[in-house]
């Protein structure tokens, strides 16, 4: 299928949420509080993010086989409800930062231009989204 590399795709959504984070953190300027501020909570959700996916990912990796017909449609059906719950939260975390938290940035200065790349980043996590769920929808 036109994959756009051999990564799985639980590597290459983590790999995306974590290259994001990282180049918000680098445009943003350095501030040193000891009081955490908002976008300190943006990265402490993010983390909580990517734990969520490891977690999920482990949980795939140790489904039960195929042969365990009971056992693996219910570790399926447990590890669906999951991935659904997790994709709508993500969904929602990412439309707030679209539509607030990156307007924000690009009226400081020094943080003009920079939101594009992470809307970009959404929408192709998004896709990896949908390509998790028609995956699982066909196993």
């Amino acid at each position: 299928r036109g994959r756009s590399n051999n990564l799985p795709f639980t590597k290459r959504l983590k790999t995306s949420a974590s290259s994001s984070s990282a180049k918000l953190k680098r445009a943003l300027p350095s501030f040193a509080t000891s009081t955490p501020s908002p976008i300190d909570h943006i990265f402490q959700f993010h983390e909580a993010l990517r734990r969520e996916l490891k977690r999920l990912e482990a949980d795939v990796l140790s489904l039960p086989p195929p042969e365990d017909v009971n056992r693996r449609a219910a570790a399926l059906r447990t590890l669906e409800g999951r991935f659904v719950f997790f994709w709508g939260v993500y969904r929602a975390h990412s439309r707030c930062e679209d539509e607030l938290v990156f307007p924000a940035l690009e009226n400081k200065i020094e943080l003009h231009n920079v939101s594009q790349s992470y809307t970009l980043d959404h929408e192709h996590e998004a896709e990896l989204f949908v390509e998790v769920q028609l995956y699982a929808s066909h196993h």
